[in-house]
């Protein structure tokens, strides 16, 4: 089943579409070894995941209450200017196509259930021991994600706010 990336549709499931999700990856080097329907579906795996990972933190609000997806909003200022809101940014795609490779690679990766909430203290096998810090997230942190994302999110997990006030 064909992916659906048209911008505000009720219908959208994605927000790349399948040959330029190819084409993402043919540029960053990585290997496509599976077949396009296996690659659609972990690109809808990976806009599922994004859109609910960041659906909080996201700024603005959406453009238009009936579209599927948390992209395109309006309201969101961008390196000092205010983005039409019927654009999703290159970096949200971005940000959407990494979220899908690692889906494909590892199908349910990027929203992996956690044992007991995933608060693990100790791990030991034979000399190896891993002991994460007090207080540590619980879930796992995906840097190229976040970085691509910095300039259209409030915050990140911890409740940290990011970004800058202006006066009107």
């Amino acid at each position: 089943m064909a992916l659906t990336t048209i911008v505000g549709s009720p219908t959208a499931d994605a927000y790349i579409s399948l040959a330029d999700f190819k084409n993402y990856c043919d540029s960053m080097g990585y290997d496509l070894p599976l077949g396009d329907d296996k690659i659609e579906q972990g690109i809808r795996r990976g806009t599922q995941w994004l859109d609910s990972a960041y659906r909080n933190r996201f700024i603005g609000k959406v453009a238009d209450i009936d579209q599927a997806l948390e992209w395109p909003r309006s309201g969101v200022v961008y390196r000092g200017e205010e983005l039409p809101n019927d654009v999703i940014p290159k970096q949200l795609i971005h940000a959407s196509a990494e979220a899908a490779r690692r889906e494909i690679v590892k199908p349910g990766s990027m929203s992996p259930d956690l044992k007991r909430g995933g608060a693990i203290k100790s791990v030991g096998a034979g000399s190896a021991k891993v002991e994460f810090a007090d207080g540590a997230p619980v879930e796992t942190t995906f840097t190229t994600i976040n970085a691509l994302l910095s300039g259209f999110v409030s915050g990140d997990a911890s409740g940290r706010l990011y970004g800058f006030v202006a006066r009107a």
